[in-house]
């Protein structure tokens, strides 16, 4: 044994509801916001580190989530840290957003650093969103221009803008400008294709700056990833195998196409076991979605379809078949 090396790993994200925050008890809608983390976990994959569809294996665990397996060969070498830090890109932590906004002199219509702008030596300065069509940059931008537009509509205006009117260089003046762009034609779309910020406003980067800062936990719940960091820093982690069927369910551990992510329906694709019916005791009241059916079990003795009772004995609540001083139902 102590001849043998680590020769490397795949880098593996999970994805699990124990992981997100105020997850729903209903095993149908914890999946449903499983599946939303899993789409926001893709597009980071494909989008912002930019594997391929052959580099990127989706598996849906079985039980409570979905697994990704990352086969590139520029991953297998990672250590555990260099997988942190990849947790923490996708989760967002310790994101800076000052670093996203950026002065720059005016050269024309938009600022490229020149040292006069139509022979003025003082050249104004506006700001710009730094990675505006990529990344985190992106994303930001897909915020500040959801904000704006959403603020923009409401029916007074004492009421628009509540959390940039906090800081102390915001006024009328910038609120009216802010409107404006909302209702022009290319105004938030400027911000989307170009990164455009000029607002002709004093402070305006602060300002931007200041607004992310104070909505960084919704903006963080909205785009950013929550995975199972200790699985994914792992090098030597063993992980259920796809083919399988998981323990705690009895459903498959199915491997899946990325395109099918958004169709997959775990209550029905997963399930393997048919409709014969099996008598089971169970211990206490149960209610479950599978194959499209609720399903509600009652305590004691009862035939319910072979699917349904492989799930309620890997449950736990449930056994095979019938046990003594049970109730009959009634």
């Amino acid at each position: 044994m102590n001849e043998k090396n680590w020769l490397g790993a795949e880098l593996i994200f999970d994805l699990d509801a124990d992981h997100l925050p105020n997850a729903p008890r209903n095993y149908a809608d914890m999946l449903e916001l499983v599946k939303k983390e899993t789409l926001k976990l893709l597009d980071f994959l494909t989008d912002d580190f930019g594997f391929s569809e052959q580099e990127v294996q989706l598996v849906f665990s079985g039980g409570r989530g979905y697994h990704f397996h990352i086969t590139s060969p520029k991953v297998l070498t990672l250590g555990s840290s260099e997988r942190r830090e990849i947790v923490n890109y996708v989760s967002g932590r310790d994101l800076e957003f000052k670093y996203f906004f950026r002065e720059v002199a005016m050269d024309g219509d938009f600022g490229t650093g020149s040292k006069t702008f139509k022979g003025m030596k003082n050249v104004p300065r506006k700001c710009t969103l730094v990675g505006y069509d990529s990344g985190w940059g992106k994303r930001i931008a897909l915020y500040l221009t959801d904000y704006i537009k959403s603020e923009s509509e409401k029916k007074y205006k004492k009421d628009m803008f509540p959390e940039l009117r906090r800081h102390d260089k915001v006024g009328n003046t910038t609120i009216k400008k802010l409107i404006n762009i909302a209702n022009s034609e290319t105004g938030l779309k400027d911000i989307l294709e170009k990164g455009r910020l000029d607002f002709d406003v004093r402070n305006f980067k602060e300002i931007a700056a200041y607004f992310m800062q104070e909505s960084a936990e919704d903006f963080l719940h909205r785009f950013g990833a929550s995975v199972d960091e200790p699985v994914t820093a792992d090098i030597k982690r063993l992980i259920r195998v796809p083919g399988s069927l998981h323990g705690g369910s009895g459903m498959l551990v199915k491997k899946l196409a990325l395109s099918e992510m958004e169709e997959f329906d775990p209550l029905n694709d997963a399930v393997v076991f048919g409709e014969r019916p099996v008598k089971i005791t169970a211990s206490k009241p149960f209610s479950v979605q599978l194959k499209g059916k609720d399903l509600r079990i009652e305590e004691g003795i009862q035939e319910v379809p072979e699917y349904a009772a492989v799930y309620l004995i890997c449950r736990g609540v449930a056994e095979y078949g019938y046990r003594r001083n049970q109730p009959d139902p009634v």
